[in-house]
Order: C-alpha cells, then structure tokens, then sequence
C-alpha cells in the first residue's frame, strides 16, 4: 500500500474529510487532496502538525507503512479494542451524517412533490 492510500485509510477510518483535516491541520485544501491522490507527500511540518492534533495516528505507520495505524498517546500500540473503538467512532459520525443528509432529502422531497399530479393521473 503506498502512502497516499494509507492516509486515505486513516481518513475513512476516523471518518475525517478532507475540508476537516485540512482546516485543523492548517493547510489548504488543496493540498490534501494531492496528498490523498499521491500527487505530492506531506511536509515534516505538515506531519507535525498531524501528529499534533491526531495524536492517535501512527505517522510512521503513513510514511513507511510499518507498525499500526494508531499509537496510543503515549506511544504504545493500541490494543484491537482501542482500533476498533476509533473505527466505531468513525462509523458512528459516517452514520449520523447520513441519518442527517437522508431526512433532509425527504423533507425537500416532501416539499417539493405534489400530492397527486394531474400529469401522471389515467384519463
């Protein structure tokens, strides 16, 4: 797996887009997005500043592709059950967000379909 794909991994995983990341890791979007298509690597300070707000993630894990995809703070490996919760909360934001995007679509289906339309009516 090359780098890029493993950055995509750990951006599924943590349910993370990249507008979110860029934002908090403060580069452009831009730039994420060729990072995540393997057009360009991230910087020292670019990792930096990922190891700096997401702890959790294995930078060398990104680079090299040796170890696991999350350390915990300290350092150590996590343990299959912290993972797993990280993927659990990932999947748990995906969920909301579609819960959330699926009950605005109805609404402005609602809104904006009538009842019965004499168009489609049998004559």
């Amino acid at each position: 797996m090359k780098p890029h794909e493993r950055l995509q991994r750990v951006l599924t995983v943590l349910a993370i887009d990249q507008k979110e990341i860029a934002k908090k890791i403060g580069i452009h979007e831009v730039s994420v997005s060729r990072m995540v298509n393997g057009v360009q690597y991230p910087s020292f300070e670019t990792l930096a500043s990922l190891k700096k707000h997401y702890p959790m993630i294995n930078i060398n894990y990104l680079v090299s592709g040796e170890g696991p995809m999350f350390m915990s703070t300290d350092g150590l490996s996590l343990t299959n059950e912290e993972q797993f919760s990280y993927g659990l909360q990932g999947m748990e934001k995906i969920l909301k967000e579609f819960t959330e995007v699926n009950s605005a679509l109805l609404d402005f289906l609602k809104a904006n379909t009538p009842a019965k339309s004499s168009q489609y009516q049998k004559k």
